[in-house]
């Protein structure tokens, strides 16, 4: 959540920026109702990034852009870690399943410890293919001019969203490929 002081101080930046007279207390107000959510350290980058970017002053179009943009990045960040971290923990448990094989063919653990481990392999594995469980399928379409388009997943994660994205279905694979 965004802090007063942090907000407060981010106006005033653009205030330098663009002109005091380009932010009133009604658009800033508005401009408030966008970013109140936002981590203070999102605010900043945002604002950087208007700053930066923007010959005239940024309107609150340009905050719910810059946010989209924001999210977007956090997605594939979160994405690029998670696959981090699945790629070695895959690593992990192949290992350790060759050694717990080796283990089992000499005898070293018992009927039930052998299911407890199958269990827990199990468990690591990914769900779905075509989310990576997020509940999101991100597609572009094939022929086209490559528009971005976001569909629910019918996995157990996508059916808990309750956005209004269409639902992923064999009839869309044939007009749009993944982007995963």
């Amino acid at each position: 959540m965004t802090t007063q002081a942090i907000f407060v101080r981010q106006i005033d930046r653009l205030k330098q920026s663009f002109g005091e007279r380009a932010y009133s207390k009604e658009k800033i107000e508005l401009i408030w109702q966008e970013v109140k959510n936002l981590k203070d350290n999102d605010l900043t980058l945002l604002v950087d990034n208007l700053i930066a970017d923007s010959r005239f002053a940024p309107t609150r179009k340009d905050f719910r852009e810059g946010i989209s943009n924001l999210r977007l990045e956090r997605y594939y960040e979160e994405k690029k870690k998670i696959s981090r971290e699945s790629e070695r923990m895959s690593d992990e448990i192949i290992s350790g399943t060759f050694k717990f094989i080796g283990k089992i063919m000499q005898g070293q653990y018992s009927a039930e410890q052998v299911k407890a481990f199958a269990d827990s392999v199990k468990s690591k594995q990914r769900a779905c293919r075509f989310c990576d469980d997020s509940g999101y399928v991100f597609t572009k379409e094939k022929n086209g001019p490559y528009e971005n388009i976001v569909f629910k997943c019918k996995c157990p994660i996508g059916k808990q969203n309750e956005d209004v994205f269409p639902s992923w279905n064999a009839d869309f694979a044939e007009k749009y490929e993944l982007m995963n």
